[in-house]
Order: C-alpha cells, then structure tokens, then sequence
C-alpha cells in the first residue's frame, strides 16, 4: 500500500505483495538448475558428438547463464519487499526499479523460449528420447509465460495512468465502470435493466474512487480488525439480559411465530440448501420415488425457471411439509431486481404464506448493491423511502402475484386466513417491502412479516418505525447482514486504514497468521505469541503523524484521505463529507422489531470447561 508505480502507472499490486511470488521464482530457477545440471552431467559425453547435440548444448549452457541472472533478481525483489511494514512504503522504494528490471529480463527469456521451441520443431529426431523431454521442458516453459500473462492482466489497473486528483479521471473512471457493467450484462444474458446496470456502475465509482488499497492490504487489514476488535470486544450477552424488555412486550405472542416460519424462509433458497442440510441423502430423497427426469412439472409454476427435474419444488414439499395442491404460486426466475419466491396455504397456523428467497445468486448480489434510497409510494408519504433494489423486487414480486390472481384467489377461498409474508437476508427485505405494498391492497386482511437476519439498510426512519407494528425479526449473534450498510462500510474503511497504520508487522506474517486462524476457525486461538501484533508505532512517529484535524483532513502525503486519519472525530469529517457528495447516502434503518439470539454459557458448559482445564493441567 498504496499500489505500486511501475512503467509510469499504477498496477493493483502493492510494493510488498512481492515476497511470495519472488520467492517461488527463485526456488523454481534453482529446482531448473539443479535439474539442468543433472542433464549436462548425464549427456556430457554426447554433447558434441553430433549437430543438434552441439545446439542442445548450447541451449542448456546459456539456460544456466540466463537462470543465474534471474535468481539474482528475484533475490533482490524478495529481499527488498521482504523490508518494513505495510505502511512503511518508503523502505521499500527501490522495489519499482527492480520489478522493471525484472521485466525488461522477460525479453532474453522469451527468446530463449523461442529457441528452444526452433529446437524442438526443426532439429530434433521424434524418436529420440531426449526430444520428448525438450518437449515437456518447453512446455512447461510456454505455460508459465501464459500464467504470467495472466497474472498481468489481473493486476492491470485501466485508471493508473491517469492521476486521481486530475479533471479527466472522473469521466474516465464513469466509462470504465460502465464497461464493466455493461461486459456483466452480457455475460448474465440480461436484455434489459440497463438502467439498473447504470446505476450500479455509477455507485461504484463514486465509493471506490477514494480506494488506493490492493486485495491484499484489504486482507490483512481486515484479519487486524478483527483482532482488535476481538479484544476490545471479548464478552457475551445473555439472552435474558439482551432480550427482555423485547420478549416480555413485543415477543411474548411472536416468538412461536418467529420459529414456526423459519422453516418457509429457509426453504424458498431451493435444493442447495436442502442438500447442504442433508448431506448424506438430500440427493436421494429428492430423485425419488420416481426418476428425476419423468416428472411433470407443478401445474402452480409459473415458469420453467426450475431445472428439468424439479429439485427446487420437491425441496419445498420436504422442507415444508405442505401438501402440493396446498401450494398456490411458484417461481424460481432469477435476474437483477427478480427474486424467486412462493405462495402456499399453511393449514396449521390459517395463514396464507409468502416465502422470498435470499441471496443466492450474482444478480442477488447487484440487486443488494442497488441501495439507493426512493419512495415506497403506494399511498405512503414522500418520506417513506427505501432500498432501490429491494423495493423493485417487491413490486416484481407483487405484481407477478395481482397478475396471477392466485394469492386473491386462496385469500377468497379462506376468508379467515391472516396473510404472512417471511424471508432471509434479502428476502427479508423484499418480504418487509412487499408487507408494505400488500398493506395498501389488502387493508382489511391480517398481515405479519417475519424476517430473518434483514439487511440493516432497508428503510427511512419514519418507515422503520411504523414497520414495528406488523414486521418482526430476529438476528443471530454476530450477523454480518443485519450490519451492512454505507456508513457501516465506510466506518469498517476508516478502522481498517487505521490498523494498517498501526501495525508494525509485515504483510505476510498477517495473511499467514490468519491463514492459521482460519485453520484453527477461531482467530483469537493463535495465541499472543503467533497472532498477527497490532503493536502501534512509537509515540513519537504517531506524534508526527497525527497533526491537526485540517492537517489529516487535507494531507498530500497520500492518496487516500483516510490513511492519516487517526482520530475518531477527523474520521467521523470524512465520513460526513463522503456522505453528502452523494444524493443515495440518506440513511436507511432496518426494519421492525428484532430479537437478539447468542449463545449462552451454562453451568454445565462452565464445569465442562473447568474439568477439561483440568484435565489439562494434570
């Protein structure tokens, strides 16, 4: 970090992402030379005996010569990206020179590549035994040239010649966005949406164009938060203690509810999630009792979305346990702002059930990113405004259902039947907006919505708090989704750079350290000997460092406006300044009531622990 500057322009690949690959080349020039002087020592006595064997000899000799050359360079890249930590860029400086080096060294390589392939093709006999190990030897030499062209192309930065702070840059970087999302379009077969499409490749110009950091800073940086915040952090809360005043007013009536219909938010992902839940014979129970491929389709179906042998709809029979001809619409099509959703009759509880599926998907995640705030309309004040992406879903979703006239239909049929509307992750969010919607059409009819784990970025304020009339949900502990939101991310952004900053260790004991914690699925289990150190830096380099609040806010020294920023309250100016440079960064709120679940240690999890620990020390 920041990403380095090679050949007058910037890559997406930092000073100190170097080591690993460095050292891999330099091991395979020395695994090369040991295997090419092995084939010198066991052709020594054939070498000049005839023509080709003179040119083989050659070819090896002046491999060696070139290898020697190489290692040297890739020596001196590994060492000096081995030095400083991630933000200590100014000890790495000659990295730049050395990877331009290293580069202009691919041209004697390459044509060394091309003469031992006019070896292979014009000189060598077919039958000889060493022709079939030039072959190989060439080979493997082409395939690495391929991978590294690769490589380049990953790394590839189309906005690094161009200064960030220069007039052009906002144009360019709009056209190459909308390149992108238009190559995504494409590629997702999606005809229309265009507008969709533009929208979303504007939004992520606008929050990646003050981003100067490479995958991996972001990596480490986010092993370093969630270290710290682990420490900081290190406590429970007790179900009781969390959830009282909630379960004793809101929940008391709610809670069977709140469990019952989980089983319907759970079951709309299709069979993915039915396998994954049965392993052993999810497969099994889903192709029987009759072969997968004889089966007609459900007469309810609205479309031919589902797959040829209707595991998505038997998914829902064994997940639900609802009878088929209980089951009044289906649909499983899947595009931006288009959810797959069911509408069936719950006998047990009277209810008609309206079941979204979360995301799943690559146009799940696009219509998650489409957060910008607008009118819920539908008689609702101007100020009730919410998710873009998941409002479109819900008018997609209700209008699929008033054109069918199914959901009409069964309500007539059962005129005591409540109506419930239910989902998980963004389908919790198109089941709130949908509640919303189905509230104006059907006024008369009972209407709950049971969400689970909503993203916390769906409503305005004065929407969320009449949401907690009819809208209840419950989130799991330490949840990622019912936490997401701009302000969030943007929060995570300024904590991440600051633990950068801190952190005195370099990258690669980071990423290895949490490659350990991974292993181990519980990071704090390294130990404070193996963790990665969030040591900060001496008090007198964070005194240089951490001026005035105008001073981190208009620094030069860097190209991210929140790598000085240190404290608390300059972070909090930025965060504002980034939010009024866009109209979609009105605050959104999550939606109804919530019930907090964590795990709770009981005694009998207490005296367990205590009689390992033990156990241990005897």
């Amino acid at each position: 970090m920041p990403k380095m500057k090679v050949f007058g322009r910037k890559w997406s690949i930092g000073s100190d992402d170097l080591v690993a690959p460095s050292l891999c080349g330099l091991l395979c020039r020395l695994v090369s030379l040991v295997v090419i002087a092995v084939a010198i020592a066991l052709l020594q006595h054939q070498l000049f005996n005839s023509h080709y064997y003179v040119w083989i000899s050659v070819y090896l000799y002046g491999y060696v010569l070139l290898s020697l050359v190489l290692i040297a360079a890739e020596f001196l890249i590994f060492y000096h990206s081995s030095r400083g930590g991630i933000m200590e860029t100014e000890r790495r400086s000659k990295v730049p020179l050395l990877v331009a080096v290293r580069a202009a060294l691919y041209v004697p390589e390459l044509l060394w590549a091309v003469f031992g392939t006019v070896l292979v093709v014009y000189e060598f006999p077919s039958d000889d035994v060493l022709w079939v190990v030039m072959v190989v030897w060439v080979s493997l030499y082409w395939l690495v040239f391929l991978f590294l062209f690769l490589v380049v192309l990953f790394i590839f930065d189309p906005l690094g010649s161009t200064p960030s702070d220069s007039e052009e840059y906002g144009s360019y970087a709009s056209r190459i966005w909308r390149v992108r999302m238009c190559i995504m379009r494409i590629l997702m077969l999606q005809r229309k949406g265009t507008q969709e499409f533009e929208d979303l490749a504007r939004f992520l110009q606008e929050e990646f164009k003050h981003n100067d950091l490479v995958f991996s800073d972001i990596t480490a940086g986010l092993i370093l938060l969630y270290k710290h915040q682990a420490e900081q952090s290190n406590r429970h809360f007790s179900l009781d203690t969390a959830c009282k005043f909630a379960v004793k007013t809101q929940f008391d009536h709610q809670l069977p509810f709140l469990t019952y219909y989980f089983k319907f938010a759970s079951a709309a992902y299709g069979w993915p999630n039915y396998v994954w839940e049965n392993t052993c014979r999810g497969l099994y129970n889903l192709c029987s009792p009759r072969c997968c491929c004889c089966r007609a389709k459900h007469p309810r179906l609205l479309d031919d979305s589902d797959c040829c042998c209707s595991f998505n709809y038997h998914s829902l029979l064994h997940k639900t346990g609802v009878r088929k001809e209980h089951f009044v619409l289906i649909s499983f099509a899947n595009k931006i702002q288009m959810v797959p959703f069911f509408v069936c009759l719950d006998h047990a509880q009277k209810n008609v059930v309206v079941a979204i599926r979360g995301t799943q998907s690559l146009a799940d995640t696009m219509t998650d990113l489409l957060i910008e705030p607008v009118p819920i309309q539908h008689g609702y004040p101007a100020t009730f405004l919410a998710h873009k992406g998941m409002l479109h879903a819900a008018n997609y979703v209700s209008n699929t259902i008033h054109e069918s006239g199914r959901l009409e239909e069964a309500l007539n049929n059962y005129p005591e039947y409540g109506l419930v509307v239910t989902g998980h992750s963004l389908g919790a969010g198109v089941a709130c907006l949908l509640s919303f919607i189905l509230k104006t059409k059907l006024p008369s009819r009972k209407l709950s919505c049971y969400t689970y784990a909503p993203p916390g970025s769906i409503l305005s304020i004065e929407a969320a708090e009449l949401s907690t009339q009819f809208i209840f949900g419950a989130v799991l502990e330490s949840d990622v989704t019912p936490r997401l939101s701009l302000d969030a991310y943007r929060l995570v952004e300024s904590e991440l750079l600051d633990q950068l900053r801190r952190c005195k260790r370099h990258k690669y004991s980071i990423l290895f350290g949490g490659c350990y914690g991974v292993i181990s699925y519980f990071l704090p289990r390294l130990g404070p000997d193996n963790a990665p150190s969030t040591d900060v830096l001496s008090e007198d380099v964070e005194a240089q460092r951490v001026l005035s609040d105008e001073a981190c806010v208009t620094s030069d020294d860097s190209d991210h406006p929140l790598e000085n920023a240190a404290s608390p309250l300059v972070r909090k100016k930025i965060l504002q300044s980034r939010r009024s440079s866009m109209a979609c960064d009105i605050p959104l709120y999550p939606p109804g009531n919530f019930l907090y679940i964590c795990p709770v240690e009981t005694d009998r999890d207490s005296a367990a622990a205590a009689g390992a620990a033990a156990a241990a020390v005897a």
